[in-house]
């Protein structure tokens, strides 16, 4: 967020909290307005992020730099102070308050085991069709090309 678009349209402290908000929350892509407001962001502070033309390129730039610096293969990713990176957490729908800081802590305890790679949990079909149903509006609207929008 720090060099983006929004990240220009906030203070230090503001930064730091939506920081501190948004982690939590990665997977709750159609919550931004709220977890802005949360942290008392002026209101426009989610629309001037997106009408600005920078905005879609920093995306990609920090996309691009998850891929070649960290081997992601998709978002969102988590980097921590150690140097690890985790993807995920993936959870729908993202909770909130002492729930929220619970899932922090875990993730940060998760960071400092060395050499543990992957926990999942199994997913029914009832669980992917709620996922789907969160993600769609994201995976039809962006604009690089993935699996699911190929290059023609």
């Amino acid at each position: 967020f720090a060099g983006s678009a929004i990240g220009r349209r906030l203070t230090g402290p503001l930064l730091a909290r939506l920081f501190a908000v948004a982690i939590v929350a990665v997977a709750a892509f159609v919550i931004a307005r709220e977890l802005l407001a949360s942290i008392a962001a002026p209101e426009n502070t989610w629309d001037e992020a997106l009408a600005d033309k920078t905005t879609h390129d920093d995306v990609r730039r920090d996309h691009e730099e998850s891929v070649n610096k960290f081997a992601a293969f998709g978002v969102p990713l988590i980097v921590f102070e150690n140097g690890r990176s985790v993807f995920g957490p993936v959870v729908v729908p993202p909770p909130r308050g002492e729930e929220a800081m619970k899932l922090w802590r875990i993730m940060n305890d998760y960071s400092e085991i060395n050499g543990l790679y992957e926990i999942k949990t199994p997913k029914t079909s009832r669980d992917l069709a709620n996922i789907a149903e969160t993600f769609d509006s994201y995976l039809r609207t962006r604009e690089w090309r993935t699996v699911q929008t190929p290059a023609p």
